[in-house]
C-alpha cells in the first residue's frame, strides 16, 4: 500500500536523523481519500541507497511476550476522518479506544489498521505532548505544533525496545550494496530482502524509521525461531529461514510496550459516548497569583491576591485526596478542539503574572504528581530563565500575560504587547506558545482579535464561570481564590464548577477543623512585600 507522508523533523533524542519527503496539501488529500476507497495500492517509489552483506546475530531476548492477548484487527470505519472539524473521531469497538483529531488523520493517511492495529490507549499525557499507543506502533501528538505538518510522529519504539532489551547495536563496516541489500550510513546498518521489499512497500524511512540493528534470531511466540530486525519506529519478523516476503509482518512493539508501561486504568475501555457528547467541559479554572503571607492591614490588595503557604498546601493535598486531576489550560482546550479525553474530575491551577513564589508553587505540585499553567509576563521575569525552561520541561505549560502587564484597551502598540509577549516566550522555551491571559481581565472587540492574529490558540479571562466551550475559545472563564479563601471556601468553589456525575462526592463540610499540611513550613516563601499591581 502507498501512502502519503506528513513532513516531520527528528525529535529530540533520535539515535539518527531522517529526511521527509514532501507532498502538497492537495495532493497529499487526494491520496488519503483514495486509500480510504481501497484504490491506492502497491510498492512506494525505489529509494537509493547502498547495502551491505551481514551475518545475523543470535539475541538471548525473546518474543514469547507476543503470544496471546493480541485483539482482532476488525474493519474499521471513519466518518469525516480528514476533516479538520471538532467532532471527528474513530471509535473502536474491538478495543473501546478512540482515535480523534490530527492524531486520527496521521493514523489514516500512513496506514490505518494495517500498519498500526487497533488503539490500545487513549492519548496520555508525556511532558509537553501526548502519547497513544497502538498494536504495532506508538504515535505523540505536539499540540503546540499544529499546522505545522509536524504536530503528529512515530514513537520511536524499535530503538526503545533493542536499548531496554539490551541488543548489540552495533554498526557493521560499510561497503557497496546491490539492489538485494543496502547499506545506511546514516545509521551502520544494512536491510536485505525480504524485509527490505517489506519496508519500502511500508513507507521505508518515513514509515519505520532506518534500520539500527542487523537480522537477529529470536524466540517466537510458538517457541520456534524468528528473524527480527529492529527499525527506529519499529521492528519486523519473518520464519528462521523463510525467504518469503508474505511471511513478513511487524513485531507488535506498541503492544508489548502498553503492556509493560501502562496502567490497568491508562488501558482499560473508554465508553463511546465520551467522543460523542458536546465539546463542552465544566472545570474549576482557578486563577491564583502569589504564595506568601501578607498583612491586610498594610496591603488589603496583596492579601487579596496572595495565598499563605499553609493554605496552598492544604488545597494541593484536599485537591489529591478528593481525587481530582489536575490539567493546563492547553489540555482543556485539546478537549475542546481535537477530543483529546480528559481525566475525570478535571481541575486546572491558573498562576498568573508569573511571580518568585512560583517556583514554590512548581516544586510542590511536582512532588505531588501534579500540573498547572503559568501565565509570565515576558519582559518582567521574577525566575530565571533556566527556571522556566526547567518548569516548561517537567510537563507544565507556560502562557503568555503581555511584556508589561497594561490595560490593553489602552494600548496602541497591542502587537508590540501580545505578539511581542508570545515571540519573547518562544524564544526562551524554544517552542510555541499558544495559551494567553488578558492583564487584569481587560479586553475589548480589538484585543481579541490582535490575540487571534497573533496566533494564540486559547485565551483566559477573568470572567467567572465554568463552563468552557469552543466557542469562547479567546474568552474562557475563572475563578479567583483569594487570600480571604479558607479550605472549606476553597472546596465550594472547586465544588460549584465540577460536573454533576462528581460533584455530589465532594463533602466540603467541617473542611476547617485542622488539616496538617505535607511539606514542612520552612520550605515556603518568605513574607511578601506590599503589590500595586494585579
Amino acid at each position: 500500500m502507498k501512502y502519503s507522508w506528513s513532513s516531520a523533523p527528528a525529535r529530540p533524542g533520535r539515535p539518527v536523523g531522517r529526511k521527509r519527503s514532501h507532498l502538497p496539501g492537495h495532493i497529499a488529500l487526494l491520496f488519503v481519500i483514495l486509500a480510504l476507497l481501497g484504490l491506492v495500492c502497491g510498492a512506494t517509489a525505489p529509494v537509493e541507497a547502498a547495502s551491505a552483506e551481514a551475518a545475523p546475530s543470535d539475541a538471548a531476548s525473546s518474543l514469547a511476550a507476543i503470544a496471546g492477548g493480541l485483539a482482532d484487527y476488525s474493519e474499521i470505519n471513519a466518518a469525516a476522518v480528514d476533516a479538520p472539524t471538532a467532532s471527528q473521531f474513530l471509535y473502536v469497538d474491538g478495543s473501546g479506544h478512540g482515535i480523534t483529531g490530527p492524531i486520527l488523520r496521521f493514523y489514516t493517511r500512513t496506514g490505518g489498521a494495517e500498519r498500526h492495529g487497533q488503539p490500545l490507549s487513549e492519548p496520555i499525557r508525556v511532558g509537553n505532548h501526548y502519547l497513544q499507543y497502538f498494536q504495532r506502533s506508538a504515535l505523540e501528538f505536539y499540540p503546540d505544533y499544529v499546522g505545522t505538518g509536524t504536530e503528529v510522529r512515530f514513537a520511536a519504539l524499535g530503538h526503545t525496545a533493542a536499548t531496554e532489551s539490551g541488543l548489540s547495536l552495533e554498526q557493521i563496516e560499510p561497503f557497496a550494496g546491490t539492489d538485494q541489500k543496502w547499506y545506511f550510513p546514516e545509521s551502520g546498518h544494512s536491510l536485505a530482502e525480504p524485509f527490505l521489499s517489506f519496508w519500502r512497500n511500508e513507507g521505508g524511512q518515513d514509515g519505520l524509521g532506518l534500520p539500527i540493528s542487523e537480522e537477529i534470531a529470536q524466540d517466537g511466540p510458538d517457541g520456534g525461531q524468528m528473524t527480527v530486525q529492529y527499525f527506529e519506529d519499529a521492528a519486523l519478523q519473518r520464519p528462521r529461514g523463510s525467504t518469503n516476503p508474505a511471511e513478513v509482518s511487524f513485531v507488535p512493539l506498541g503492544e508489548l510496550q502498553a503492556r509493560a508501561k501502562l496502567t490497568p486504568a491508562q488501558l482499560a475501555p473508554v465508553a463511546k459516548e465520551r467522543f460523542t457528547a458536546p465539546r463542552t467541559v465544566k472545570v474549576p479554572s482557578l486563577m491564583f497569583h502569589y504564595v506568601r503571607i501578607v498583612d491586610p492591614k498594610k496591603d488589603l490588595l496583596g492579601y487579596n491576591l496572595s495565598i499563605k503557604p499553609d493554605n496552598y498546601l492544604k488545597f494541593l493535598d484536599w485537591v489529591q485526596q478528593a481525587g481530582f486531576n489536575t490539567v493546563t489550560v492547553g489540555q482543556v482546550y485539546d478537549y475542546l478542539q481535537y477530543g483529546i479525553l480528559l481525566p475525570d474530575k478535571p481541575i486546572q491551577f491558573r498562576w498568573d503574572d508569573g511571580h518568585d513564589s512560583d517556583w514554590f508553587v512548581y516544586q510542590e505540585m511536582k512532588k505531588r504528581g501534579m500540573t498547572a499553567t503559568f501565565f509570565v509576563i515576558s519582559r518582567r521575569l521574577e525566575l530565571t530563565p533556566a527556571q522556566w525552561q526547567q518548569i516548561d520541561q517537567d510537563g507544565f505549560e507556560i502562557g503568555a500575560h503581555t511584556r508589561t502587564h497594561p490595560d490593553l484597551r489602552g494600548v496602541k502598540d497591542l502587537a508590540g504587547e501580545i505578539t511581542g509577549s508570545k515571540t519573547d516566550l518562544e524564544a526562551m522555551l524554544g517552542h510555541p506558545v499558544r495559551s494567553f491571559a488578558y492583564p487584569s481581565g481587560k479586553y475589548n472587540d480589538t484585543v481579541v482579535k490582535v490575540v487571534r492574529d497573533s496566533g494564540f490558540a486559547v485565551a483566559v479571562t477573568t470572567d467567572g464561570g465554568y463552563t468552557w466551550t469552543t466557542d469562547l475559545k479567546l474568552k474562557e472563564p475563572v475563578v479567583s481564590v483569594t487570600g480571604q479563601d479558607s479550605l472549606e471556601s476553597f472546596c465550594y468553589k472547586v465544588r460549584a464548577g465540577t460536573a454533576s456525575q462528581f460533584a455530589s462526592s465532594v463533602n466540603c463540610n467541617g473542611l476547617d477543623a485542622a488539616t496538617t499540611p505535607s511539606t514542612n513550613p520552612q520550605t515556603a516563601p518568605p513574607t511578601g512585600q506590599p503589590v500595586t499591581k494585579k
